[in-house]
């Protein structure tokens, strides 16, 4: 009785865990996405990565040309996962340089499911590929009122990996173009709403059109 007992909270678990998923993801998407969403999402890339490492490797060209039962690949260093990237950090097998691990970056980024991929060296003969695995940018983020005055650069939004994008603003001039309704008086209200913007010694933005311009 017990026994069976066990396995109907079992069966339905799953099920109710799911839901409560779900719940959770369309009425607060701002608190489920750090608190069980992402670390979900990083712990099946991570293990998805490690255990498939060999076939991704022979897939992409990365495996010698020896019998499948003694072939070698690239060694599998590190695997780590924040926001929406995932980082594979991967030694050359012998005989193979960094450019053989770049050419194969895109290829790995496709098996992945990536919306971007890059190669980075970290040392010689060790490159990491970088996968940006989802588009924040179409995702909501709530904006911070800072409480000190910052002369020196200011938070405007967000990147595509997730991380705040903070535009450095003093030894700088920055030119922000684009076509009409893309975006360019945000940045610059990004910086003119800025606390502190009118005192002396902040940043003076200033826009224009041809040999016209305003501050």
């Amino acid at each position: 009785m017990e026994r069976d007992t066990l396995s109907v909270i079992v069966y339905w678990s799953i099920p109710a865990f799911n839901l409560l998923r779900a719940f959770w993801a369309v009425f607060s998407p701002m608190t489920y996405e750090p608190l069980l969403g992402g670390p979900l999402r990083h712990l099946g890339w991570r293990r998805r990565v490690r255990r498939r490492w060999g076939a991704m490797a022979g897939a992409c060209g990365l495996a010698d040309s020896v019998v499948r039962e003694s072939r070698s690949v690239p060694r599998l260093l590190r695997v780590r996962a924040k926001g929406n990237t995932l980082t594979i950090r991967v030694r050359a097998r012998a005989g193979q340089t960094l450019d053989d691990l770049r050419g194969a970056v895109d290829a790995l980024g496709t098996i992945m499911g990536a919306e971007n991929s890059t190669g980075r060296r970290v040392r010689p003969g060790v490159l990491d590929i970088v996968l940006t695995m989802a588009d924040f940018l179409d995702q909501p983020l709530y904006a911070t009122i800072p409480s000190d005055i910052d002369a020196t650069g200011v938070e405007l939004g967000r990147r595509q990996d997730g991380s705040r994008w903070r535009l450095t603003l003093r030894g700088l001039q920055t030119l922000v173009v684009g076509c009409s309704g893309s975006g360019k008086g945000s940045v610059f209200w990004g910086i003119a709403g800025k606390p502190g913007s009118g005192r002396a010694g902040a940043p003076r933005p200033t826009v224009g059109r041809g040999s016209q311009r305003r501050h």
